[in-house]
C-alpha cells in the first residue's frame, strides 16, 4: 500500500483515506483532488499544457477542505457508505494512438529496426469490493486525428505530440506515459517510409519497472510481404524494463497475440 511519502515516481496504487481527509496527486500536466466524506466522493481535476509539466507527487492526507481553486470541475459519487480504500491505475488510452519519428526515415529491406515511443495515460479510479470505477480520465487528452489511406478507410485516433525515437535514451521520462519498443522488421525486397505508425494501445498491457519507469510488452510489426503486415504482441515487458511487475491489463483483449492487418492502416 502506498503510503504519503511515496516517491516522486510512482503515483499509482492502493491508497487509504480516514474519513472526512483527501489527498492531492499531481502527475505531469494534470493535477486531482480527491475527497471521502461518510456517503460521498468527490474528485476533481484540472491539466496544463501536457510539454510544460513533467513531475509526480502525492500529498495524502489532507485535513480539512480541499483547496483547489476556482474553474476546477468536480465530479460528486454519492454511496450509502464510503469505504476508506482506493485505487489508482493507470491505463492505455481507449483508441490507438498515432506515433511520428522526429524524422521520418526508411526501414531499409531485410532489416530490423527498433523504435521507442511512449503513449498517454489514463487515470482509472475504483472503490469498494467489489471495485467501482469512478472515473477513468486521460491525465491530458490528445486531439483526435484520423488514420487511414482514405477519408472512406480508416479509424478515428489519437494525434500524440511526443516523437519516437530510434535510442532508448532519447526518450524522456514523462510519469503521464508509458513506454514502448515496437520492433520493426522489413522482411521485403524494397524500403519502407515511416512517417506515421498506428499503434493499437488499447490491446497493450503496462508493466512497472524497479525504478519507476512504465512500459509495455514489446511489439513486432513484420512487414514487406504482400500487402498485409503482421503485428506480434509479446506477452511480457522488454528487457530494458528492469524487473517489470504487471500493473493493468489492456482495455481490449486481443484475441490472438498475432494480429493481421493491411499495412496502410498501420503505417503510413
Amino acid at each position: 500500500m502506498r503510503k504519503s511519502n511515496i516517491t516522486k515516481r510512482i503515483w499509482w496504487g492502493s491508497f487509504t483515506f480516514p474519513e472526512n481527509t483527501g489527498g492531492k496527486w499531481r502527475i505531469g500536466p494534470a493535477t486531482f483532488w480527491i475527497e471521502r466524506s461518510i456517503h460521498e466522493w468527490r474528485v476533481a481535476y484540472k491539466a496544463v499544457d501536457e510539454l510544460a509539466e513533467n513531475g509526480a507527487e502525492v500529498a495524502l492526507p489532507l485535513q480539512g477542505p480541499v483547496e483547489h481553486g476556482s474553474g476546477v470541475a468536480v465530479t460528486r459519487f454519492g454511496m450509502s457508505k464510503t469505504t476508506g480504500n482506493l485505487t489508482i491505475t493507470p491505463v492505455l488510452a481507449d483508441r490507438s494512438v498515432v506515433i511520428r519519428p522526429e524524422t521520418p526515415f526508411y526501414i531499409l529491406p531485410n532489416q530490423d529496426v527498433a523504435f521507442y515511443v511512449s503513449s498517454p495515460l489514463w487515470v482509472r479510479i475504483e472503490t469498494g469490493d467489489p471495485p467501482v470505477v469512478l472515473r477513468d480520465i486521460p491525465i491530458f487528452r490528445p486531439s483526435d486525428t484520423w488514420f487511414g489511406p482514405s477519408t472512406m478507410e480508416g479509424e478515428l485516433c489519437y494525434a500524440d505530440r511526443v516523437y519516437g525515437r530510434l535510442k532508448l535514451e532519447d526518450i524522456k521520462f514523462r510519469p503521464h506515459r508509458a513506454i514502448t519498443v515496437v520492433f520493426l522488421q522489413n522482411q521485403g525486397s524494397g524500403s519502407i517510409f515511416l512517417e506515421r505508425l498506428n499503434l493499437p494501445v488499447p490491446n497493450l498491457s503496462i508493466y512497472e519497472a524497479e525504478d519507476g519507469y512504465l512500459w509495455t510488452q514489446a511489439v513486432t510489426l513484420k512487414m514487406g510481404i504482400g500487402k498485409k503486415a503482421e503485428l506480434e504482441l509479446k506477452k511480457k515487458a522488454p528487457a530494458a524494463a528492469k524487473n517489470p511487475k504487471l500493473i493493468s491489463g489492456p482495455r481490449q483483449k486481443a484475441e490472438k497475440s498475432i494480429l493481421s492487418r493491411a499495412l496502410k492502416n498501420l503505417i503510413i
